[in-house]
């Protein structure tokens, strides 16, 4: 599923983006299964300034299980991670204001950096460049370039 080019993308800039991975009815089906997950966690009145967080997300219903042997994701995953790689779970975001700044992702210490770490997302409202798309700095998943962008 993964092309060469593909994998080269991924270990010099750190991302692949693929554009429509899912139908309109899938992501349909996915957001249908997001929201019984939202009310169940949502807050009495939540202000624009809160969200809502799941630190279990997929794990929760078993449709978005399912997720995670779709070779959409899972072989995409092993063909650049190679057959072994573990699963660490997974999370859920839910913003009420409508952009989302830009910040490094999971900043570590360089013990936490020297194995490669994945993440998956999947979003579930439309989103342009002025209202919080995913913006990636090619490089920033490596020393030294992570550390020296990591927000203070």
């Amino acid at each position: 599923m993964l092309g060469p080019e593909q994998k080269a993308h991924f270990d010099v800039f750190g991302f692949i983006f693929f554009r429509q991975a899912f139908t309109a009815d899938e992501i349909d089906k996915i957001t249908s299964e997001a929201e019984i997950i939202w009310e169940e966690r949502r807050k009495p009145c939540p202000s624009q300034d809160e969200g809502i967080s799941s630190d279990e997300f997929v794990e929760l219903r078993p449709t978005l299980t399912n997720l995670l042997v779709d070779d959409r994701i899972h072989g995409t995953i092993e063909g650049l991670l190679g057959p072994d790689f573990i699963f660490a779970g997974s999370e859920g975001q839910v913003t009420y204001h409508r952009y989302h700044g830009w910040h490094t992702d999971r900043p570590g210490d360089e013990e936490e950096l020297s194995f490669h770490r994945i993440k998956v997302m999947i979003y579930l409202d439309p989103l342009d460049k002025d209202s919080g798309c995913l913006r990636v700095m090619p490089g920033s998943h490596r020393l030294p370039l992570h550390g020296q962008i990591e927000p203070e």
